[in-house]
């Protein structure tokens, strides 16, 4: 739910300029209504995901992984 929260209408990480009046109401009621009901969750997930995937407002051909966590306790880590 994450990465399809990220491509919801209006938000920040969404650099595509898609958008979906639909998807964004399955995320919401997937957040809110459907939160404790895991079947009916599932179910409504996968048609925004299949609604996202049928538009393709984006080709993912490249991810960069990088660490990115801290903490004020760990001193002198060199990561290359």
């Amino acid at each position: 739910m994450a990465y399809l929260e990220t491509m919801t209408t209006g938000s920040a990480q969404n650099n595509t300029d898609w958008g979906n009046k639909e998807y964004d109401q399955l995320l919401k009621v997937a957040r809110t209504k459907l939160a404790l009901q895991p079947n009916e969750r599932y179910e409504n997930l996968k048609k925004a995901e299949e609604m996202f995937l049928g538009d393709a407002p984006v080709a993912p051909i490249y991810q960069k992984g990088v660490a990115h966590l801290t903490n004020p306790q760990v001193k002198g880590l060199i990561y290359p």
